[in-house]
């Protein structure tokens, strides 16, 4: 990775979704760089109004614009560690502030996070046809 702060984009998806309860005693650990994405409902009972919070997905701190995100990697294998009974699915993508950077993007394959570049070839034009 660079020295140059990128633009992040993408999430991880999480199914099912976590629970307010896994949220909140994550053993992660502090996220610096992700942030757990998540939905709200509100159901009317007749007592009072019911908030349901679940977690959908592993978001990058996109709100910050670019950013080091350097502890990226390791804070989503945390958070795939920690929630063994849960599958992790997408992609987060990086685009260097710097116009001549490579991007790049992090995946889950088999429970673990894999940092992926772009490959570029040249090809003759003999060869395209």
């Amino acid at each position: 990775m660079g020295a140059y702060d990128s633009y992040f984009t993408g999430h991880i998806t999480i199914a099912p979704p976590l629970t307010w309860a896994q949220i909140r005693n994550s053993t992660a650990g502090p996220l610096n760089d992700l942030r757990i994405g998540t939905a709200e409902t509100v159901d009317h009972t007749p007592t009072g109004k019911v908030t349901t919070v679940i977690g959908e997905a592993i978001v990058p701190l996109t709100e910050y614009g670019a950013y080091g995100g350097h502890h990226i990697h390791t804070e989503l294998q945390a958070i795939i560690d920690g929630f063994p009974e849960h599958q992790f699915a997408g992609a987060i993508e990086a685009r260097p502030q710097d116009p001549g950077g490579d991007p790049w993007r992090y995946i889950v394959r088999d429970r673990t996070v894999i940092r992926q570049v772009p490959k570029t070839t040249w090809i003759d034009s003999e060869e395209q046809q």
